[in-house]
């Protein structure tokens, strides 16, 4: 017998209820009726266990589950698509169990529902039910043939950006992202990982920032030469202690060489890669409040992805580089939200320091805490601590210490977090597991699978502003098939009181993403702010790296400003038409364009 869905079911029975009704329902009789009949329909649905699960429910934004008796607690594991999500706790005698949904983890599509009981590996569902976040369950189908083979395709779909991500906004901050930043890089010892730290801050460091090196009586014969090659840099300070005074010293007296503008605390074992300063300038300055913004690492604690508390391995498909821009371009602009940040990789604003000043050296001498009590010395103050989610740092870890220190260093700081902070590990735990967090976990598992499918290398994207179709340097196919080769090109096009987001791709272009505004031609004060608000929004949600400025007929007049605000490089070929279709010009242009923004590049010929 065919397997009727459960929508089918309400299709055929629906009609015959309500013709039985004395009355015409109101809509809210009608939808609470039909929620209690699609339960009762769920509940026989041929892929769900009439062992274990007794119910299955999904509202839009809640999926709720009811399992039967049992007088053991058991684990429920919930999956998207068939990666890791969550999971629930169910005790003894409680058969009840849902998981809220408060936004989409992937903007615009539906997800596959998987779940299993733990330890004893039970699945509850033989096969993906798919759903669509807003959609309630009754609309959804169950898994057919055509989904069973879906999740190898969505594992090599790009996740679609969460478009309702708080973001920066460049019209209320103009000048954020401009002010100073001294980059404060402790060393002891570890050689080779300090020079792969700097040699990645020159390679990767855009904007205006210095890089103060000090060097805290390393034992390390090889670290004296390797900080002379880049002792007279500019935009880099080395400084040397004369005896050893631990970690949370040299951060004081980085702060000390830094009395104005913005910090980060950068750890000498770690790798960053594109745009990391950028990522967290933006997460940083996304609200007033925010004190600190820390990136997120393959090995950093409670900051680490995809897994909290582990040693994550990059796939093996990519470079480190190649990762980290796939979490740039991927991983969604979230922000989750901390009661600390982590002085591996740690973005720290002035107003925060001065309002609380540097870490508190006599208690942490030696680092390992240092950062949580500073942190919650400022939020009692009134900033807020967040992740930034899309900023990937490598972290050796414990490489100075050794494991066995860097332990005993942990458990000392932790107890002075206790005595001081008594609800400190409770707002740890509330936060560590939000949503928001999951999401962003959720979606670097989705990220590090898709490189097992991968077969284009991730490139520079390249955002093109024309005018229409048929303007010059619009849309030669010749050329972008060439650009394609070294960047993904993108272009903005505005038709009639249309603009539209376009992608290109071995098929030609195709639409991303359009927004309705008044006539491209007939500005309004008012239309100006939309578009402006459009175009900052785009260029941030789809990490777009250089901004080719072809024809601007139709676009705003703030293009120029608006990229300078948002830190992205702007090309401006306007008055050389025939030059945007010249590959060969353009692509040595975009290089060029690209790394003139390195602070550092001159200390690149140094040793």
């Amino acid at each position: 017998m065919a397997r009727v869905s459960c929508k089918a079911r309400l299709k055929t029975c629906w009609p015959r209820i309500t013709r039985c009704c004395t009355r015409r329902p109101s809509q809210n009789e009608n939808a609470i009726c039909r929620d209690r009949i699609v339960l009762s329909l769920v509940k026989r649905l041929p892929h769900v266990s009439p062992l274990m699960l007794q119910s299955i429910l999904w509202n839009g934004q809640r999926l709720a589950i009811e399992l039967d008796a049992h007088t053991e607690d058991r684990r429920v594991v919930l999956a998207l698509d068939g990666l890791f999500f969550s999971e629930r706790i169910v005790p003894a005698q409680q058969r009840q169990v849902h998981f809220d949904f408060p936004f989409a983890p992937q903007a615009g599509g539906e997800f596959g529902i998987s779940l299993r009981l733990e330890p004893q590996g039970i699945e509850l569902l033989p096969r993906p039910w798919y759903v669509r976040f807003g959609e309630a369950a009754s609309h959804a189908m169950p898994a057919s043939v055509a989904h069973e083979t879906s999740v190898v395709a969505v594992a090599q779909q790009d996740l679609a950006p969460l478009l309702d991500a708080t973001i920066f906004s460049p019209l209320q901050q103009p000048d954020a992202l401009h002010v100073p930043v001294t980059i404060i890089v402790p060393i002891y010892n570890a050689s080779e990982l300090v020079q792969r730290c700097i040699e990645a801050l020159i390679e990767h460091t855009q904007g205006p920032a210095q890089l103060l090196l000090i060097d805290d009586a390393s034992t390390d014969a090889a670290i004296a030469p390797l900080l002379a090659r880049y002792q007279n840099s500019p935009g880099i300070t080395v400084l040397s202690n004369t005896h050893n005074v631990g970690y949370t010293h040299n951060i004081a007296l980085g702060l000390s060489h830094a009395p104005q503008g913005d910090v980060v605390v950068l750890n000498a074992d770690t790798e960053v890669g594109p745009n990391w300063l950028l990522g967290l300038r933006r997460a940083a300055y996304a609200r007033a409040d925010i004190g600190t913004a820390t990136a997120v690492s393959d090995n950093a604690g409670a900051f680490s992805v995809p897994e909290l508390e582990r040693h994550n391995p990059l796939p093996t498909a990519w470079s480190l580089m190649q990762t980290q821009r796939a979490l740039w371009q991927q991983a969604g602009l979230l922000t989750p939200a901390l009661p600390t940040g982590n002085g591996f990789c740690m973005y720290v604003k002035r107003a925060m320091l001065d309002q609380v000043g540097g870490p508190d050296v006599d208690a942490f001498p030696q680092g390992y805490g240092e950062e949580n009590d500073w942190c919650q010395r400022a939020e009692h103050t009134g900033f807020s601590h967040v992740i930034a989610g899309n900023v990937l740092v490598r972290h050796a870890r414990s490489a100075s210490f050794g494991e066995a220190r860097r332990e005993s260093l942990g458990q000392t700081g932790m107890a002075v977090l206790r005595e001081r902070y008594p609800h400190y590990e409770a707002a740890v735990g509330a936060t560590l597991f939000s949503f928001e967090r999951r999401v962003l976990d959720w979606r670097v598992r989705h990220i590090y699978r898709s490189a097992l499918n991968a077969t284009t290398p991730l490139r520079p994207r390249v955002l093109r502003i024309v005018a229409l179709p048929s303007e010059v340097g619009g849309d030669d196919a010749d050329a972008l098939i060439a650009f394609a080769r070294d960047f993904d090109i993108w272009k903005l096009e505005c038709r009639q009181q249309t603009i539209l987001l376009m992608q290109y791709s071995v098929g030609g272009w195709r639409e991303i993403q359009r927004a309705s505004i008044a006539p491209c031609l007939e500005f309004a004060p008012a239309t100006w702010l939309r578009y402006d608000e459009i175009f900052a929004g785009w260029v941030q949600h789809y990490a777009i790296d250089l901004v080719h400025l072809i024809d601007s007929r139709g676009h705003s007049g703030h293009l120029l400003a608006l990229s300078q605000s948002l830190g992205v490089p702007l090309l401006d070929t306007r008055d050389a038409p025939a030059l945007s279709c010249e590959a060969m010009s353009i692509t040595h242009q975009y290089n060029t364009t690209l790394n003139s923004r390195r602070c550092f590049a001159s200390a690149m010929s140094q040793g």
